[in-house]
């Protein structure tokens, strides 16, 4: 199989990533750090201290804003900032991604959206929620990237 993944083979995986992609080329591969292709595109990123808030954006006008937890990981960052990303995009609307928040339709895209763009490729992983809690059980891929349980078991949980 290739490394090297086109817009297409995205789509196959997870149709919804699309827009993401078409506005943000840059994330095919992941050629830079996610932050990197934010800001040159315009969307301040800036660290929050809100002890239940993951992560926000605010969309005003044509200025965009993404805010990730301060003192975060840089993979959970990526994680969130590529979550807040897919609101801004897909969901056209202002979003706080509270700790644990899992249950809407709009919630889960915006994560399958992210697995999709951060874990290409499927590989094992096995846990028991219990497990899921404990920053050892962060898992590395074969590129050396770490992910976090939550995001591999929503990866593996879709076609392809």
């Amino acid at each position: 199989m290739n490394k090297f993944m086109n817009k297409e083979d995205y789509y196959n995986i997870y149709p919804p990533v699309l827009p993401l992609l078409e506005r943000f080329p840059d994330l095919i591969n992941l050629v830079k750090p996610v932050e990197t292709i934010l800001e040159e595109n315009g969307i301040e990123v800036s660290p929050i201290d809100f002890p239940s808030i993951m992560g926000l954006c605010v969309k005003k006008g044509s200025r965009s804003f993404i805010g990730y937890k301060e003192g975060v990981a840089n993979y959970i960052k990526e994680e969130i900032l590529l979550h807040e990303l897919t609101h801004l995009v897909l969901h056209n609307e202002n979003t706080l991604c509270l700790v644990g928040d899992m249950v809407s339709k709009l919630e889960v895209e915006a994560w399958k959206v992210t697995a999709v763009i951060l874990i290409p490729k499927k590989f094992k992983f096995e846990s028991t929620k219990d497990e899921d809690f404990y920053i050892e059980n962060y898992l590395t891929s074969e590129d050396g990237l770490i992910r976090s349980p939550m995001l591999i078991n929503l990866r593996n949980s879709m076609r392809l």
